[in-house]
């Protein structure tokens, strides 16, 4: 399931981070997270969750963001 790309970078941008700080934060490599969004286009679950935590997204942001095609 690919995540909402354009999405999450709105929210990194809103909530004053940098791409560089949430690699920090992921603890992953910089090219690393370039593939994440460009050619794998998911997260782990704990990435997701650093994530979340730290844009302090809700529970529809993050659904929208890491589920964007899941119907209830």
């Amino acid at each position: 399931m690919k995540i909402n790309i354009i999405k999450l970078e709105e929210k990194i941008a809103e909530n004053d981070y940098s791409e560089k700080e949430i690699i920090n934060l992921l603890g992953v490599e910089g090219g690393r997270f370039s593939y994440i969004i460009n050619d794998k286009n998911y997260f782990t679950i704990e990435q997701a969750n650093k994530i979340v935590k730290t844009l302090n997204l809700s529970s529809e942001e993050a659904m929208s963001i890491f589920f964007p095609n899941f119907v209830a």
